[in-house]
């Protein structure tokens, strides 16, 4: 919603006496939907209908020589994964997931002596609220590559930036899952919180072609929290051949330019090159 309005400018909200543009958008909606709200109460849906009248039209009125900044910012949204589309059209559908502006988990391929790895973090906000907002993640992904198989460890960071005096909307709470290709092994996983160190056992399961690992997780305001895990998988891997290491990272749906490292271990002494370049979607 911001690209939109970035590309029609402020709107005003007749009903709700609001004038509304990208930069007070979140602050405004939530003081707005959570004021005075009680069970039953019909307030967010309001607002929140209100504003996508106003936007509609103003985009339905938009200048042509805004179309070009109206479409580059459709386009940032859906290839940073802002924007996921389903249509009930299976050819149409099928476009749509080649371009991956589906949604969907792509599960890396390769033939011979290369190994295809991939590893994405999935979150689901369970707290009934959009304390998302306020979140700060890094991540670090360590990868040991050897002729018995590779060893990963991840590193995720958390900093709910919220003010207390939020209450209740300022905890971020949340299921995290580690996505992971089916034959992984997980070894360890912990959670570092306020000088604690504690080790748990995650959910797992298998689906669709993939391991998952999860866990519910909170992160208070003004709190920073990390969650570490590591597991293996083998790889029949001959380093007297050329061959490839292919890593895939799955982007989170609606995160904004979150910081990730990656740092690679192969053999000693083997030569190296990369190609083609990483390639990012922010």
């Amino acid at each position: 919603v911001k690209e939109l309005l970035k590309a029609t400018g402020p709107i005003y909200l007749t009903d709700f006496s609001q004038e509304i543009d990208q930069n007070n958008l979140y602050e405004k909606t939530q003081s707005e939907v959570e004021s005075d709200f009680f069970p039953g109460s019909h307030k967010k849906k309001n607002f929140l209908s209100s504003l996508a009248h106003e936007l509609t039209n103003e985009i339905s009125q938009i200048p042509p020589h805004d179309y070009f900044v109206l479409g580059k910012g459709i386009l940032t949204a859906l290839e940073e994964k802002h924007v996921q589309v389903f249509v009930h059209s299976e050819k149409t559908q099928s476009e749509i997931s080649n371009l991956g502006f589906d949604g969907g988990v792509s599960l890396p391929g390769c033939f011979g002596n290369c190994l295809a790895d991939f590893v994405g973090i999935s979150e689901a906000n369970v707290g009934v609220n959009k304390a998302n907002y306020f979140l700060e993640r890094n991540a670090s992904l360590e990868i040991f590559v050897s002729e018995n198989g590779v060893r990963k460890t991840l590193t995720i960071s958390y900093f709910n930036r919220a003010n207390p005096s939020l209450g209740s909307s300022s905890k971020y709470k949340s299921y995290i899952r580690l996505l992971i290709p089916p034959e992984s092994q997980v070894e360890d996983f912990e959670v570092v919180k306020t000088g604690q160190d504690n080790r748990t056992t995650p959910e797992v399961t298998l689906i669709h072609g993939r391991k998952e690992v999860g866990i519910l997780h909170e992160v208070n305001p003004q709190e920073t929290t990390t969650i570490r895990i590591s597991w293996e998988n083998a790889a029949l891997l001959d380093f007297n051949q050329p061959g490839e290491y292919r890593l895939y990272w799955r982007k989170q749906a609606g995160t904004d330019s979150d910081t990730i490292s990656v740092k690679v271990v192969m053999p000693s002494n083997l030569p190296i090159s990369s190609s083609p370049s990483f390639s990012l979607t922010e």
